[in-house]
């Protein structure tokens, strides 16, 4: 039988010729081809491929190289090689089902993969960034032909059920210990007080340039930049922040000693003017606070910022502007939880309802 299948990627007619097979009447042939065309129709029918998964998710990250930021890129072939084509990469990318992809996730969460989690089930959050990478290149595998529908879509996939973490937030004596604690010679010294004073994203603090800063209006304007550390901000747009007097005076003292502050040099650098890698500066705060015995990460310095500042009555909106939030709901629901002081606070004000009865 012959029949106008969907067109080719680049958009060119395509003309199926099938068999029906010896014995086939006349009738059944005809039934075959209006099943067919109903499928053209509807979208379900697709052209038989050869690839498999493994190979088009290799060419696939080859497509997008330059269509993504480069960090992304890098994440997105860490994940697939790491994760994704050890167990699905044999399997034809056509015959790729949504059962296929479920189980794929459960035994991610249950044993985990040996060469990253060391046999440790991977964590909700950990197997929705796979998901994200899957999904998005079936979706590309539909676009060009390949498969008449994605299933990894959510229609058809239930991911494992979404936790969310609860981030340690320091005291403002463990905060003090850290400031006190950190070597005035240390390169690092400056990132740390910058994470603690403006509650930035670590991206964002080393990504600051001399520029940024306004030394008479003592505060710093994170700008759009398309450097490989910080891409400008998370959410696209210009933020001001106005610093502290102390932070602003060890700033001021940081630009004085170092030979490298011209306009377009490093805030934080390392002793050869370079910018520093992201996860040196992780792996420094790691051996810090544990030293210290300090229950802290690093972005759990963004959460303290966060925190502190709500406990003290700071407006939301205020907060979420200086985090670089679009939304005030994220401030609230990422960064604040209810810590004991503001029970108490909350204890005290139904209190004094019952005074003034």
């Amino acid at each position: 039988m012959r029949f106008e299948g969907p067109p080719n990627a680049d958009g060119s007619r395509k003309q199926v010729i099938k068999s029906c097979g010896i014995g086939t009447s006349k009738r059944q042939a005809e039934q075959l081809l209006r099943d067919a065309e109903s499928q053209v129709n509807r979208q379900e029918y697709h052209h038989p491929t050869a690839l498999t998964v493994g190979e088009y998710l290799s060419d696939w990250l080859v497509r997008i190289r330059f269509t993504i930021a480069e960090s992304t890129h890098a994440n997105y072939v860490t994940l697939t090689h790491a994760h994704i084509i050890p167990a699905l990469g044999k399997k034809k990318l056509d015959k790729l089902t949504s059962s296929d992809i479920e189980r794929f996730y459960a035994r991610l969460q249950g044993a985990g993969s040996n060469r990253v989690a060391r046999g440790r089930g991977l964590s909700p959050k950990s197997i929705k960034n796979i998901h994200g990478v899957l999904h998005k290149a079936l979706l590309k595998a539909v676009k060009d032909g390949h498969i008449p529908r994605n299933p990894a879509s959510t229609e058809f996939v239930d991911l494992p059920r979404q936790t969310r973490a609860r981030i340690s937030s320091a005291t403002p004596v463990e905060l003090q210990r850290l400031i006190a604690d950190t070597d005035m010679g240390s390169e690092w010294r400056m990132p740390i007080l910058l994470a603690i004073g403006t509650g930035m994203r670590r991206g964002e603090v080393l990504g600051l340039l001399w520029q940024d800063y306004d030394p008479v209006q003592r505060a710093l304007s994170q700008i759009t930049t398309d450097h490989i550390i910080v891409k400008g901000t998370k959410t696209d747009r210009d933020r001001v922040i106005k610093l502290n007097p102390s932070l602003a005076v060890e700033i001021e003292r940081h630009h004085e000693q170092t030979p490298f502050n011209q306009p377009t040099d490093w805030i934080c650098a390392c002793a050869n003017g370079s910018h520093h890698v992201p996860r040196h500066f992780t792996r420094y705060f790691e051996r810090l606070v544990r030293n210290l015995g300090i229950g802290i990460t690093l972005h759990g310095l963004r959460h303290s910022h966060a925190t502190a500042l709500i406990a003290a009555g700071v407006p939301i909106n205020a907060v979420s502007e200086r985090l670089g939030h679009s939304e005030t709901s994220t401030t609230m629901n990422i960064y604040v939880h209810t810590s004991p002081a503001m029970q108490q606070r909350a204890t005290d004000e139904t209190e004094a309802l019952w005074r003034t009865a």
